[in-house]
C-alpha cells in the first residue's frame, strides 16, 4: 500500500492516504443515508458529478480532491439509503396493516441455522436464522418482496434440520421490529413460527463458497468436542475461542466475560485472526516458503475462517488489513497501516452499508485507529526495559530472557491501555459497561487465548488423520479453558473492576474522544490539563449520579400485560418491586443495566403468581437481591412454592409484611395498605399495595387494579392518596372507581397495556373515569416511565 501520492498530482498541496479520507467519508454519508427517511432521488447523481468533476480538476488543484470527497459522501448515503430502504412495491411493510401480522414467506436461509436447546423446563428450544425474503403470501397470490427477517422457528423435537442456502416457505407471525441508531443493521422484521410451518422447497441456492465454509466449520466444531462431552463448559468456551460457536456458550459464562470487561474474546476479531496468522505464518515459513508469497497461502485462510465464523465486521477487517501488509510485500509495495484500515472500512462498508451503525464495526475500526494513534505516545510515556548501554560485561541468559519477557509484557499493556480509551465511551454507550479490570485482565486472558487457539489448531489438524491424538490435545483445551474460566471469574469478583453505568448522551463520545487527543497530542501543558480535567469530569458525572445524587427516582416498565418498578436509591441499595416473568428476564436485566443499577437490596412481591415472581431467582444472582418481602396471604400457585423454596436454598431470607408504616435511612415512607390480615379468596384479592413517599410526592403501585382491592382499602378507611398510581396487572375494566380516583388523585397513572378491552369487556368507561379525575394516563409496554420522587416529574423514554 502506498501511504502518499506523488507530489506532481497535487501542485503545492499533495493528496496524503487518500484511502482513510476517503472511507471516513464514505462512512459519514452511509451513517446519514440509513438514517434519512426522506426521499433520496439526486444523491446518486450528485455522487456522479462529484466524480466527473475531481477527474477534471484533481491533476490541477484543490477543487479535484474536494469533489472527490464529495462523491465519496454522497456515494456513501445513496447506498446506504438503498440498503435501508426497499423499493416501495417490494417492501414487505406494505402486506402489513398492524405491527404484527400472520404471513407465509418465501425465501433463501442466508445465515448459518443455530439451534438454541433450552436449559432448563421453562425455556423453549428454537432455530434461529435469517432469511432473504423473496415472495410473501397472505392472499391467494404471492407476491414478490425484498428485505431481511430474522426467524425464530420453535422445534422442541428438533424435527427440522435447515442450512445455509435452503429456500424454504414458513409461516408464522411476523413484527416490526423498532429502528434505533444501534439496531439499524440488523433485519427490521422478525418472525416466530413452529417446525410444522416449514416447508423446505429447494437446497443449495447461496454462495458455494459461504456453504463450503458452514460445513467445514460445522466438521471442525465435532473435532473440537471429540472425547470431553463431559465437560461442557471447557470445550463450548474452546469452540467459542476457536470458530465463533458463541450461540451454545451459557449464559452464565457470557455474563462472567461480560463483566469483567473481556468479552471480546469471545467474538471472532482482530485478536482472533492475529492469533490465527500468526499460526498460519509459523507453518508457512516452515515450509520456506518466501515472503512475497505468503499472501497467496495466508489470505485465502484468513477470508474462509471470517466467513466461516459469521463474517463478523472485525474479523472480516483484520483479514483485509493483514491480506493488505501481506500484498505489499508480493506487489513491492511499501505497507501502511491507515490505509489498510480505510480500505477494510470502504470493502466492508461496500459490501453491507448499514454496518455503520453494528457497535462491533465502530468498537473494531475505534479500537484499531486508537492503537495505531495511541501507542507511539503511551510507549514513550512508560519506562523501557532495555540493557543498559554502559554496561560492560554482558548479560547472563536469564536477565536476557526475563527482559525480553518484560518488553512484551509492557507492549501488551500499551496496547490494552489503548484499547481500553478507544472502547471506553463505545462500551458505556452500547453495554453499559464501565470494566477498569480489563486493561491487567488483558495481560492474562490473552495469553490463554493464544494457547487455546494454538492447542485447537493442533487438534484439528491431528484429528482428522489420528483420532486419539485429537482427543489429547482436546484434553489439554480443557485445562486451559477451565483456568481462563477461573481467572476471568476472579476478575468478576473484584470489588468496582466492573460497574454497569447509565447510558450517557450521545456527546460524550466525541467529548472523550477530544480530551484523550489532548492529554496525547496537546503540544503545551495547558492543552494536556485540559484533557485531564475533561476526562475526569466525565468520569466523575456517572459515579455522582451512581453514588452520591440525592436523586431518588421511581423506573417503571412493563412486559407482556404486567407492570414492574425499580425505586432507585443513592448508592446500591435500591428496591425492586416485582421481578417480571422469567422469560423476560434478559431484557429487564438490559433495561436496569441502561439506568446504572448494578445493585438491589430488596425485592417487593406484589401477587404472588409467575409474571411477578418468575425471574425472581435470575434477579437474586444478577443483582445479588438479599431480601424477599412478601404478603401473609396467598402463595397457592406451584411456581410461586417454587420460588420461595428457591430462596430458602440459596439463603435469602423470605420476610412477612403487614400493613403499617416504615421509614428507611433515605427519608422514605412506606406505606403498605393492602392486604390486611386475614384469608383471601385468590392471589387477585390478596394483592399488594405499596405507596413510598418522599420529600411531598408518593407513588402507588397496586399489584392488582381490581375494584374489589380498592373497595376492602377504602372500607378499612386507608387513605391511597398518591400523585402516581401504577397498576402491576389489571384486574378488570371496573377497576379504578370514582371513590378510589377520588381518595387517590392521581396526577399521572402507569397502565401496562392500552386495551380496549379487559377480561372481554370494554374498558371504555375505565379511561372516561381516568379523564374525568384529570390523571394523564401512560403505557408501560412500549415505553419505560422515570418518576422523580423529589420533584413529581414523570417523564419516559423507548426501550
Amino acid at each position: 500500500m502506498e501511504p502518499d501520492l506523488p507530489s506532481d498530482l497535487g501542485g503545492k498541496h499533495p493528496v496524503r492516504r487518500l484511502l482513510p479520507i476517503l472511507a471516513a467519508l464514505f462512512a459519514v454519508g452511509c451513517a446519514v443515508g440509513g438514517t434519512w427517511n426522506g426521499p433520496m432521488p439526486v444523491t446518486f447523481l450528485l455522487g456522479a458529478v462529484c466524480i466527473v468533476l475531481a477527474g477534471i480538476f484533481l491533476p490541477g488543484n484543490r477543487i479535484g480532491t474536494l469533489c472527490l470527497y464529495g462523491a465519496a459522501v454522497c456515494l456513501g448515503a445513496w447506498w446506504a439509503y438503498r440498503a435501508a430502504h426497499p423499493p416501495p412495491d417490494r417492501d414487505l411493510g406494505r402486506w402489513m396493516n398492524r405491527e404484527q401480522e400472520h404471513l407465509v414467506l418465501t425465501g433463501v436461509i442466508s445465515s448459518d441455522p443455530v439451534y438454541h436447546a433450552g436449559e432448563d423446563f421453562l425455556e423453549t428450544a428454537y432455530w434461529d436464522f435469517e432469511l432473504h425474503m423473496e415472495r410473501v403470501t397472505r392472499t391467494l397470490e404471492p407476491q414478490p418482496v425484498e428485505g431481511r427477517v430474522r426467524c425464530r422457528i420453535r422445534d422442541t423435537q428438533r424435527t427440522l434440520a435447515p442450512a445455509y442456502g435452503d429456500r424454504i416457505h414458513v409461516e408464522g407471525v411476523v413484527r416490526k421490529m423498532e429502528s434505533t441508531f444501534s439496531r439499524k443493521h440488523r433485519p427490521p422484521y422478525a418472525l416466530r413460527g413452529r417446525a410444522g410451518q416449514v416447508e423446505i422447497e429447494s437446497q443449495g441456492n447461496g454462495h458455494a463458497l459461504t456453504a463450503w465454509c458452514y460445513r467445514a466449520r460445522e466438521t471442525c466444531l465435532g473435532l473440537l468436542s471429540r472425547g470431553v462431552e463431559t465437560y461442557p463448559d471447557a470445550y463450548q468456551l474452546v469452540r467459542s475461542l476457536l470458530l465463533g460457536d458463541r450461540d451454545r456458550l451459557p449464559d452464565r459464562v457470557k455474563e462472567t466475560f461480560s463483566r469483567s470487561g473481556t468479552l471480546h474474546i469471545l467474538a471472532i476479531s482482530g485478536t482472533h485472526v492475529g492469533i490465527l496468522l500468526i499460526l498460519v505464518l509459523a507453518g508457512i515459513r516452515a515450509a520456506g516458503v518466501s515472503r512475497p508469497h505468503w499472501v497467496l497461502i495466508a489470505g485465502p485462510v484468513l477470508l474462509a475462517y471470517s466467513i466461516a465464523t459469521g463474517g463478523s465486521p472485525s474479523a472480516m477487517r483484520a483479514s483485509i488489513m493483514a491480506i493488505c501488509f501481506l500484498g505489499a510485500d508480493f506487489l513491492r509495495r511499501k505497507p501502511d497501516g491507515p490505509s489498510a484500515l480505510g480500505l477494510a472500512a470502504l470493502i466492508i462498508l461496500g459490501m453491507r452499508p448499514l454496518d455503520i451503525f453494528n457497535p462491533g464495526f465502530q468498537l473494531s475500526f475505534a479500537v484499531v485507529t486508537g492503537i495505531m494513534l495511541a501507542v507511539p505516545r503511551l510507549r514513550r510515556s512508560l519506562p523501557g526495559v532495555e540493557a543498559d548501554p554502559w554496561q560492560l560485561q554482558p548479560e547472563t541468559l536469564w536477565l536476557r530472557s526475563g527482559r525480553s519477557v518484560m518488553r512484551w509484557l509492557r507492549t501488551l499493556l500499551i496496547v490494552s491501555v489503548a484499547a481500553w480509551l478507544a472502547s471506553l465511551p463505545l462500551t458505556a454507550v452500547y453495554f453499559n459497561l464501565f470494566s477498569p479490570v480489563a486493561i491487567p485482565g488483558n495481560l492474562v486472558v490473552i495469553p490463554l487465548a493464544f494457547v487455546i487457539l494454538l492447542t485447537g489448531v493442533l487438534s484439528l489438524l491431528t484429528g482428522t488423520w489420528f483420532p486419539w491424538l485429537g482427543v489429547v490435545f482436546n484434553h489439554a483445551n480443557v485445562v486451559f479453558a477451565g483456568l481462563l474460566l477461573q481467572f476471568v471469574d476472579l476478575l468478576r469478583r473484584i470489588p468496582f473492576g466492573h460497574l454497569f453505568v447509565e447510558t450517557p448522551p450521545w456527546w460524550v463520545i466525541p467529548a472523550w474522544y477530544g480530551g484523550v487527543a489532548l492529554v496525547l497530542f496537546g503540544r503545551r501543558l495547558m492543552l494536556r490539563t485540559a484533557g485531564t480535567l475533561m476526562l475526569a469530569a466525565l468520569l466523575a458525572v456517572p459515579a455522582y449520579r451512581m453514588f452520591l445524587s440525592p436523586e431518588v427516582r421511581v423506573i417503571i416498565f412493563g412486559s407482556s400485560r404486567t407492570t414492574s418498578a425499580v425505586i432507585d436509591r443513592p448508592g446500591w441499595h435500591d428496591v425492586m418491586i416485582d421481578a417480571g416473568s422469567y422469560a423476560r428476564r434478559h431484557d429487564t436485566l438490559r433495561l436496569l443495566r441502561s439506568f446504572g443499577i448494578n445493585r438491589v437490596e430488596d425485592l417487593y412481591i406484589s401477587r404472588p403468581v409467575s409474571d411477578a415472581i418468575g425471574a425472581a431467582p435470575a434477579m437474586s444472582i444478577d443483582l445479588g437481591i438479599r431480601r424477599w418481602h412478601i404478603t401473609e396471604s396467598g402463595g397457592r400457585s406451584p411456581t410461586y412454592r417454587d420460588k420461595l423454596d428457591y430462596a430458602a436454598y440459596a439463603g435469602i431470607p423470605v420476610l412477612l409484611r403487614r400493613p403499617g408504616t416504615e421509614y428507611d435511612r433515605f427519608g422514605l415512607q412506606w406505606d403498605i395498605l393492602h392486604p390486611a390480615e386475614g384469608e383471601y379468596a385468590n392471589a387477585r384479592d390478596s394483592s399488594l399495595v405499596l405507596r413510598i413517599g418522599f420529600e411531598g410526592q408518593s407513588m402507588l403501585f397496586c399489584g392488582y387494579a381490581d375494584a374489589e382491592v380498592e373497595r376492602d382499602m377504602l372500607a378499612r378507611g386507608e387513605q391511597p392518596a398518591a400523585s402516581l398510581v401504577v397498576a402491576g396487572r389489571m384486574g378488570g375494566a371496573d377497576a379504578f372507581s370514582a371513590p378510589f380516583l377520588e381518595a387517590s388523585r392521581p396526577d399521572h397513572i402507569v397502565m401496562p397495556v392500552r386495551a380496549g378491552y379487559i377480561d372481554g369487556e370494554t374498558a371504555a368507561p375505565m379511561y372516561e373515569r381516568m379523564h374525568n379525575a384529570g390523571a394523564v394516563i401512560m403505557e408501560s409496554d412500549d415505553a419505560c416511565i422515570i418518576y422523580s420522587l423529589r420533584d413529581g416529574s414523570c417523564t419516559w423514554r423507548e426501550r
